[in-house]
């Protein structure tokens, strides 16, 4: 039986419609690859240290070793984006003044030539998503890139489950990443993402990533906690986190320098196992063409330029007396109405109340002081002499 002549006239049109639907979905995906391919020019990185308080010490070193080693490898202060909350080198309680150091004979993080871009109550969310976005505020620097230059995001401080901190004032979700890395993409400012977050749950915070090229690696996945490596005895507190320490000491060793090979996966979370770590590596790189065991460490971590390796001996030395400049306390807790010591005070009172043994009483987990445990305790009471007249 023949088809009428209509019905065949409208097959063929919705035949032609499906093939060219499908002939655009592969002319944009051939596009994407072809995009994601192409050499890119520049690397620039971002660097945030989000927490403040001297117990936090640790996460400005962290932050610290991964820009002196983005410096000793080709890296210009113009292509680095550097937040700091807190100033740990001219804290009171240091003891190496003018000094952030992970092992006491070695050399200083901060000197005369690091560059700090945003610090003390100029690192917040709405900052770090200006910089990545390029929309200037106050006179603060922003990225300057574009759809071929490849960006390293790297994060440290406290996390959770899909959200990170910024100075136990405020928070900034997966989500909010999300959006602002779509931002980057429409508007054409990167070429690849590498984000890099060392914090508890770190993995999680890639979780709502959908823009094309971001590769994600954390150093603790969901329920996970990510750990200090060690502590200083002068300082009195844990001075890096074990997965920057680890992955810092691995690049460091002479047999593993050759990265324009090295994959990002043969040096990020290959040689970290659980045993050494206590939290497992996360890594994502399903959005990205160029997958994990593809792209070699040089595309995000080796500027273009011939690289110049810092020296001690060149580094002019601050003063023993030298006060740097930094944020103002006073106005900082004008504007938040936080005391800065007294939330020091208070953290360390919950700390050793957390600690405390409990104090045992009728009923579990309540307080003896507590009204509630008062109207129970005569509730109680009540029923018990109630049951003995019946009985």
């Amino acid at each position: 039986m023949r088809r009428p002549f209509g019905v065949h006239v409208l097959v063929k049109v919705v035949m032609m419609k499906e093939l060219t639907l499908l002939l655009k979905i592969f002319v944009h995906l051939l596009s994407l690859l072809v995009s994601s391919c192409a050499q890119h020019t520049s690397n620039h990185a971002v660097i945030v240290s989000s927490s403040r308080y001297w117990f936090n010490y640790r996460h400005n070193a962290n932050a610290l070793t991964i820009y002196q080693f983005l410096k000793e490898n080709g890296f210009r202060d113009e292509n680095i984006i550097l937040m700091l909350a807190d100033e740990y080198a001219v804290n009171p309680r240091n003891v190496f003044k003018n000094r952030i150091l992970t092992t006491p004979e070695g050399p200083s993080l901060y000197d005369a030539s690091t560059e700090v871009d945003y610090r003390g109550e100029d690192v917040t969310v709405s900052n770090l998503v200006h910089a990545l976005t390029g929309h200037h505020t106050a006179g603060l620097p922003v990225l300057n890139t574009d759809e071929k230059s490849n960006i390293l995001i790297y994060l440290t401080g406290h996390g959770g489950d899909q959200f990170f901190k910024f100075q136990d004032v405020e928070e900034i979700m997966t989500q909010h990443l999300s959006a602002v890395f779509q931002q980057m993409h429409a508007a054409k400012r990167y070429h690849e993402i590498l984000f890099v977050a060392d914090t508890c749950q770190a993995f999680t915070l890639g979780d709502a990533f959908i823009s094309p090229n971001i590769t994600v690696i954390g150093s603790s996945l969901r329920k996970e906690s990510s750990y200090a490596h060690h502590a200083d005895e002068n300082l009195g507190l844990s001075v890096i986190e074990r997965y920057t320490y680890a992955f810092h000491e691995f690049l460091r060793n002479k047999d593993n320098t050759n990265w324009g090979k090295m994959t990002l996966r043969q040096a990020m979370v290959d040689p970290f196992p659980f045993e050494q770590q206590r939290a497992h590596i996360g890594i994502s790189d399903k959005l990205a063409v160029r997958k994990a065991d593809q792209v070699v460490m040089s595309d995000f971590w080796v500027n273009k330029h011939i690289p110049s390796k810092r020296h001690t001996k060149d580094v002019v030395a601050y003063p023993i007396d030298y006060e740097m400049p930094r944020f103002s306390l006073e106005a900082y807790q004008r504007a938040t109405g936080i005391d800065y010591r007294a939330s020091e005070k208070q953290q360390k009172a919950k700390d050793d109340h957390a600690n405390a043994q409990p104090t045992h009483s009728l009923i579990e987990g309540a307080d003896p002081s507590d009204g509630v445990f008062l109207l129970l305790t005569v509730l109680l009471f009540g029923m018990a002499i109630l049951a003995g007249f019946l009985l």
